[in-house]
């Protein structure tokens, strides 16, 4: 009994090994005077994230980007007041003025310049309604701590703290020793170019204390029309227009954007977690079955595949693909229309085609013969040993 189980245990293993089969390492070319046998095909693609690109604007008038949200957006800063505000998509704020303007525009500048020959000073003071202002040097020439060493040809611009009423301006300056009857000019200005001029006048380094008159004056340049929410009081300095309404506005700024492709790197893959397959950018790999039996029958006409069949592997392949890639052209056909923040990404599907290998019948009519045998085997022991 034990003997013949060991001889069907024995020939189970010599069919199986005698037979054994396996798949070639999978490769992007066949040798189509090759025919082969159990052929499998695996589509591999490349895989991205996408990383959004993009910034507020009121229109995309360079057509910089490809989509635009419209439901995400921000206000730009509010306009100058003025009469009409006429505009599209805009927050407009409406509001009673008082409109004015001064005869003589207000100081934010000092000029010193036209030396006529070098100078050196020794302090340099301004004043409003008697009471000192911080400055900074705008431009120095020369100037590192002190005003000395100053050319004829260069010149000195002083910028104050702040904005203030021309006719409120005194100046203290003072030129060091060795520096007598040097004239030069002083003039003040509302804007740095000295368009707008306040005080222009001709003084000598002989005097320290410098107090404006109306000679002073004689340039001076009136202001642009100014708007007050509350009523300004008229002085001869200042001319005061009927109230009117104005407005300004805020223009709305929608979120302007392109959608750019980071790839994982340039490797081609079944799937990767948490990227998105290209369905554009991919590549057929081929594996094939290799019969290790030395005695294997070589005949190519029996379960063999021919290369008219492997062409036909090759374009099943490529069609699913170009379905994909047209649905994926309608889905994004829309473009520069309002879309949503969250893009929806394709999970990434394994495109595998295999052919199943045909298991010769004769491996199933031994299996079935051993399996009834031990079946006989098992009854007739068991009907001996009831005996």
């Amino acid at each position: 009994m034990k003997k013949i189980i060991l001889f069907i245990v024995t020939f189970i293993l010599f069919v199986n090994v005698t037979n054994a089969e396996e798949y070639s390492e999978w490769q992007q070319q066949l040798d189509f005077s090759i025919k082969y046998k159990n052929i499998e095909t695996e589509t591999r693609y490349r895989f991205y994230k996408e990383e959004i690109e993009g910034e507020y604007l009121i229109k995309d008038t360079l057509d910089k980007y490809n989509y635009e949200n419209k439901n995400k957006y921000i206000y730009s800063d509010f306009s100058l007041w003025q009469e009409s505000c006429e505009v599209d998509n805009a927050n407009i704020e409406n509001k009673v003025v008082y409109p004015y303007k001064k005869l003589i525009v207000d100081t934010n500048y000092i000029h010193i310049y036209e030396f006529a020959n070098n100078i050196s000073f020794k302090d340099i003071k301004v004043f409003s309604n008697g009471k000192e202002i911080p400055y900074t040097y705008e431009v120095c020439d020369n100037c590192v701590s002190d005003y000395t060493k100053i050319t004829k040809d260069e010149q000195i611009i002083l910028k104050l703290d702040g904005s203030y009423p021309t006719k409120s301006l005194s100046f203290y300056i003072e030129a060091n020793d060795g520096y007598p009857n040097i004239i030069y000019k002083i003039m003040t200005t509302y804007d740095i170019d000295g368009s707008k001029i306040g005080i222009a006048k001709v003084i000598n380094s002989n005097l320290k204390d410098f107090v404006p008159d109306s000679r002073w004056y004689s340039l001076a340049t009136e202001s642009d029309i100014m708007y007050s929410d509350i009523l300004v009081e008229e002085d001869d300095n200042i001319v005061v227009y009927p109230s009117k309404n104005m407005c300004r506005y805020q223009q709305k700024m929608t979120y302007h954007y392109n959608i750019n492709k980071v790839y994982y790197d340039d490797n081609y893959y079944t799937n990767i977690d948490g990227y998105i397959k290209d369905v554009n950018d991919y590549k057929i790999y081929y594996r094939y079955l290799i019969e290790t039996d030395k005695n294997a029958n070589n005949d190519n006409n029996i379960n063999k595949i021919d290369n008219n069949e492997i062409k036909q592997y090759q374009k099943n392949e490529e069609e699913p693909n170009k379905i994909e890639e047209d649905k994926n052209i309608n889905k994004n056909s829309n473009v520069k229309n309002n879309t949503n923040n969250n893009t929806n990404k394709e999970v990434p599907i394994v495109n595998t085609m295999s052919i199943n290998k045909q298991i010769p019948i004769i491996k199933y009519i031994i299996l079935v013969v051993i399996v009834l045998t031990l079946i006989f085997i098992f009854y007739k022991n068991k009907k001996m040993s009831m005996k």
